[in-house]
This record gives structure tokens, sequence and C-alpha cells, in this order.
């Protein structure tokens, strides 16, 4: 057996590389990802930064071989949210709040109840503020280049 779980990842991200073999006496891999040995069952972690093949052979003591090939395919980074910072999280009716983020890979973003962002808005680090008169849920998504998404809710109580 040969296959990688997943098989498609983003950028920056790792996949298992995981074999199975019975009765060989040697393994390789190209592109070499480390030291492999003869398993019954084995993962190794790797994280390619461009779509690769990997090839596994198995080589028995009376040289016959037998090979088979998987492909770990790396597609664009994720949208994530890194850091969201509140100046308060509980304050008096119509008091000011803000809510600060910083993300990476994000092509946009939103705080859902509060009016669009600028379009011309940096989505990675950016700031939005508002004057709550009742307690309430604010949700900020950021989107990636594919359609990803990551989101954050921050609860403002208003006393």
């Amino acid at each position: 057996m040969f296959y990688a779980s997943p098989p498609q990842i983003a950028a920056r991200e790792s996949t298992l590389l995981c074999y199975g073999v019975e009765q060989a006496a040697s393994v390789a891999m190209e592109p070499a990802v480390g030291s492999i040995a003869p398993a019954v069952s084995r993962c190794l972690q790797i994280s390619p930064t461009r779509s690769t093949e990997y090839r596994l052979t198995a080589k028995s003591r009376d040289g016959r071989s037998v090979s088979q090939s998987v492909r770990v395919t790396v597609g664009g980074a994720r949208a994530r949210i890194l850091d969201v910072r509140v100046s308060a999280l509980e304050v008096s009716k119509g008091s000011a709040i803000s809510i600060c983020w910083k993300a990476e890979e994000a092509v946009s973003a939103e705080v859902h109840p509060l009016p669009a962002l600028d379009p011309a808005a940096n989505p990675n680090r950016n700031c939005v503020a508002d004057r709550p008169a009742a307690t309430k849920v604010y949700v900020l998504k950021v989107k990636g280049a594919s359609g990803d998404e990551d989101r954050e809710e921050i609860r403002i109580r208003v006393r």
C-alpha cells in the first residue's frame, strides 16, 4: 500500500505519506523524504512546497521490484485569523469599542453586523469600531482566494 492522507493540502501544511510492504529486502522513495526501511505499516509527515509525485519501490531478496506512485497536490495558502484584539468585552450602553485583527492570505474581510469594509481596506490587518446599545455578538470572517474562510466570534456585553 502507498497513499497520502490527505492527498491535497494548502501551502505550508503537512500530510502523511504512508506505505506498507511485506517480504521486501529494501525500499526506496523518489524524491527522498528521509530514511525509510521495509515496514508493514509506516507513515511519514511531509510538507512539500509544490505538487509532487512520490514513487515507492520495494525490492525482494531475489531482485524483483514493485513500484507504486502517489501524488500530493499543494494549493494556495488558506486564509487564517492570527490575532483578534478587542478594546473591551464589557461596556456601558453607547460606549465605543474597537475590534482589530491580524490575518494572513485573506482577500476579503467582514465584521457582521457592521457595514461592509471599504474595498480598499487591508483584509489582513484592520480595525472596526462600534457603539453597541445592547449586548451583541460580532462575527469576523476572512476569506481566501480559493473561497476558504476563517471566522471568529466576539461577544460584547453591554451593562
